[in-house]
Formats: structure tokens, sequence, C-alpha cells
């Protein structure tokens, strides 16, 4: 089951997706603003369950929101509840305010978001040190990006993906996905995601670099390879801060005493510098998984990262100079290029594509426009996967822990929700059933 944060309010005992409450400024005056006031509500990420307080804001446009009831309630949030915050409550309550908003357009999706493109020079600080530039849309050296500022990767990497239409499967994609076809789709996606608004406005394709297929035995692929490194390099030595994604090859020990490592992607030559606080953040997210951070066996997993130039002085003509990452996120794949959550999830996409079934796995955010998107919208759900090769179309849900008390009563609502609009559900309850039941017959 893909993971949902539901919050429960004390004095009527409702249960309702934090997606759904949080999903617009009408919404939230329409869930929180009857139960304005100091621990009202319950996040049930966690058992038990953390106290949150439900504030009001008047400066500006008036809005209703969700805070931390304690400073050690902040800490007990699951790593991938959107409520986590390793942020003091000052920078939690700012980073309501920090998280853009995403409109989609007839021509593609517009990010209402202030993003720093560029980093400023070291000064001196009258000490004979540098310092760098340290306001709020400055990246600065070997620190990690604040928790929110992750979530917003995350849901560019969705809409990207989503865009592109690579998290939908049909039998006329077997051996037509592939990383250079992958890379191709992202980059023509990209070109329908756009940052701000008016004059300042700017498409994800104009910072985004995806390293070319590399063949050895290709001129061609040569020739690429030689562009891409000598257009990102310009982009860098300009102080720009742009977005770097590729297929995930290796993590090495860069500086051990510091806990450095250096990322290395599978069509890029050059390694990518990771401070030990994104390490660390990144550990966390991916400790569930087989391998952790750096993967087992034929783990296909996809990197998006915002990087920079750690110094760009006295370098060589065409010399790369040694790259930073300010933030990254690590999609995991199936062989096919589906995005999953768990391995369950993957082993449930493998068997899919091996049937022939198609289907949708559906984001929490950033769905492209259709009828699996409004669906989850108007939910405020979404489930595992969708089979769209069966009339009506099934929800399909990867139960991966009913033995935690936590986990089960998330799924129960879930599934409730979805007996509501009658609507088929197939369901894996991974703790009961060691093999998956039957999938439904396609029509």
């Amino acid at each position: 089951m893909s993971q949902a944060t539901l919050i429960k309010f004390i004095r009527t005992g409702d249960i309702e997706p934090l997606s759904l409450v949080n999903e617009s400024s009408e919404s939230r005056k329409k869930y929180l603003k009857p139960f304005h006031g100091h621990a009202t509500v319950v996040c049930l990420c966690a058992d038990p369950p953390i106290p949150m307080t439900v504030a009001h804001r008047k400066v500006g446009t008036e809005s209703w929101y969700l805070c931390q009831a304690s400073r050690e309630g902040k800490n007990r949030h699951a790593d991938w509840c959107p409520l986590h915050t390793d942020a003091g409550d000052d920078e939690f309550l700012e980073a309501e305010d920090q998280t853009p908003s995403c409109t989609v357009s007839d021509h593609g999706v517009v990010i209402h978001a202030k993003m720093a493109r560029t980093w400023n020079e070291p000064k001196e600080d009258g000490k004979g040190e540098k310092s760098r530039d340290n306001s709020e849309n400055s990246p600065r050296t070997g620190v990690a990006a604040p928790a929110h500022a992750r979530a917003d990767l995350t849901h560019q990497m969705q809409i990207l993906w989503s865009q592109a239409d690579l998290n939908i499967w049909k039998k006329s994609f077997e051996r037509k996905r592939h990383y250079g076809s992958v890379r191709y789709w992202l980059t023509v996606a990209a070109g329908h995601v756009t940052f701000g608004e008016g004059e300042a406005a700017w498409t994800l394709q104009d910072d985004l670099f995806i390293p070319p297929p590399w063949n050895p035995s290709s001129t061609q692929a040569k020739a690429e390879s030689k562009k891409f490194s000598h257009d990102l390099r310009v982009r860098l030595m300009e102080h720009a801060v742009v977005f770097l994604a590729g297929s995930f090859k290796t993590f090495e020990v860069s500086d051990k005493s510091a806990g450095w490592l250096t990322l290395r992607l599978k069509h890029f030559n050059v390694g990518l510098q990771v401070p030990p606080e994104l390490v660390h953040k990144l550990e966390k997210t991916s400790g569930h998984w087989a391998g952790g951070l750096h993967g087992s066996g034929e783990d296909n997993r996809f990197i998006m990262a915002r990087v920079r130039a750690a110094e760009i002085h006295d370098l060589k003509h065409e010399e790369m100079p040694v790259i930073t990452c300010i933030d990254m996120v690590i999609q995991r794949l199936s062989k096919d290029w589906i995005p999953v959550e768990s391995e369950n999830e993957k082993r449930i996409a493998d068997a899919l594509v091996a049937d022939n079934r198609e289907f949708v796995k559906p984001f929490t955010e950033g769905n492209k426009k259709g009828w699996v998107g409004g669906l989850c919208k108007k939910l405020g759900l979404v489930p595992d996967f969708v089979l769209t090769d069966i009339k009506p179309a099934v929800f399909m849900e990867v139960l991966d822990r009913m033995d935690k008390p936590d986990y089960r009563l998330r799924a129960e609502v879930k599934l409730e929700k979805y007996r509501g609009i009658n609507n088929p559900c197939w369901t894996w309850d991974v703790v009961d059933q060691e093999e998956c039941p039957p999938f439904p017959a396609a029509n």
C-alpha cells in the first residue's frame, strides 16, 4: 500500500487523508477551521498517534494549517509522512508557505515556487575566511536542503515521470523502455513543466541535464556525450544551480572521516559529491529497501539532484569542476522503468508486465490529467496500481504490514473509501499470503 498520511479529528473521530485536507485553501478551511486550537487533531503515521494543532493565519491570505503540538512530537513522524521534519518549530511553520503549489494547464504543469538558479561567490568575512551567501534562496555548501525542499524535489520527479507517461504500461511498450527512450521522453516532458510566472518563468527543460547513452564503439554516442559535458560545464561555470538526473551506478566513499560520498551515474564519468547531511537523509528514506542506500543486485534506480560547482577557479580549459549535490531524490524502478515504492510493489509490476496486462502507477502528487488522476484527486487517496485493461478498472493495493496497528488502521480506512464508490479492488495481504493472489482477468 502506498504510504498515505491520515489525520484524525479528536472531537468527531473523523479520519481523512492529509493530502485531501491540504489540497487547497478551501479544503483547509473546510476541514481545519472547525477544529482551530491546540492538540485538536492527531496524525496516524505513528503509534501512539501524534498530537497536532490547527493554527490560524490572517497575514496575507487567511488560512488554517497544521503545526506541531509539541517539540517532542515533531521527531516521531514517519520518514515518509509530510508532517515529518528535522527543522525547528519556526522553520516548520515557514515550510507550510514555502511548499510550491502546482497548477496543471492544457499545455503542462506550472509550479509556483521560488528557487535559486545561481549561487554566489564566497566572500571575505573580515577574518581572512571565505563564507557564502546563506540567504533563503541561496544553496549552502555542504548543507542538505530542508525537509520540505526534499519533498518538493520528489514532487517534481513525480510530475516529470507522469507528464512523460512513464508510469503507464501497455503491451505495445514491450522492449521499447530503455535508458535512451526514457531520457528522450523525460526531456520532452520537462518542456511542459514551468516554474514561476510571467517574465521570470522558466521551464525544467532549461535546467535539466540527463547524460545521453554511452557507447564506446559509437562515434555518434561519443560526440553526444562530449557535447553534454561541454553544455553542463558552461552552465556550472556560470554559477548555475541545475538539475542533473540519470541512472544510478554506485556510491563510493570519498571522505570517510567527514562522511562524504561520491555518486556515480551509469552514463556520466564525473562523480557527484554528496555531503554527509544529505547522505544521512538518503539513508533514512532507503532503509526499507534491500541493500539500503547502496542498493543490491540488478536494482534499477533513477536519481534527480540539484547540483552546482563546488569551485570554479583555476580550472583548465574544458576541465569539469567538482560537482556538489544540494539535494537529491532516488526513485526505485521495476526492470521496465515503472516507479515502485517497495520490493513487493516491484514483484507486482514485473508480474503484470509478464502477464501482458495494462496498468497505471499513480503518484501521490503530480498525476497527469486523466480519469485516473482525477479519481485519485477526488478520493484524496492513491492506489498502488490501477488495472486499465478491465472495465470497470480495478484498484490494486499491496498491504505490506497489516500486523502493525497504525498501518492496519490506514489500510482499513482506505479500503472503506473504495467500497464507498463501489469500485472493485484487488488486495494482497503480504503478511497473510506469501504469494500474491491471481489478478482479475482482462476483458
